[in-house]
């Protein structure tokens, strides 16, 4: 015969349970990654304007312009998907697989925009001005 023995729930002998005590909102947090996520990317277009500044100086070393432009390039790149990956860990779980190949597909969709596809249009807006590219011709070029 087996009796199932219970601990008696109230009484001198029994402890209360320990509730832990509520965590208090981290708002801190929530402000500092809104803060954060506004000031770094501010401070990176800074830091790319300056560096671009410096990449046209007619009077500056030629290594030294190649190796910023790598390491800007390099760092940038690297930048944008790593901060872009953190936004989307960000996003609600019903959302972030879905954004995610966007994320990762859309810089290179800008940089072939912005190196192929504005050259195209400029070429043919070109071909319909005169030999100074001041007045338009239409055809008669």
């Amino acid at each position: 015969m087996t009796t199932v023995s219970e601990e008696p729930t109230t009484g001198p002998d029994v402890e209360p349970e320990a509730v832990p005590p509520a965590k208090p909102p981290a708002t801190w947090r929530t402000w500092l990654r809104v803060i954060g996520s506004i000031l770094v990317p501010v401070g990176a277009l800074l830091l790319l304007w300056a560096s671009f500044g410096f990449l046209r100086d007619a009077d500056a070393n030629r290594l030294v312009i190649v190796a910023v432009a790598v390491v800007v390039g390099v760092a940038g790149v690297f930048a944008l998907f790593w901060g872009m990956n953190r936004f989307v860990d960000w996003l609600p779980a019903r959302l972030r697989e879905d954004v995610r190949p966007y994320v990762f597909v859309g810089p290179a969709l800008v940089i072939l925009a912005v190196f192929l596809v504005y050259p195209v249009i400029n070429t043919i807006v070109l071909s319909f001005k005169d030999a100074r590219s001041e007045d338009v011709v239409g055809r008669d070029n």
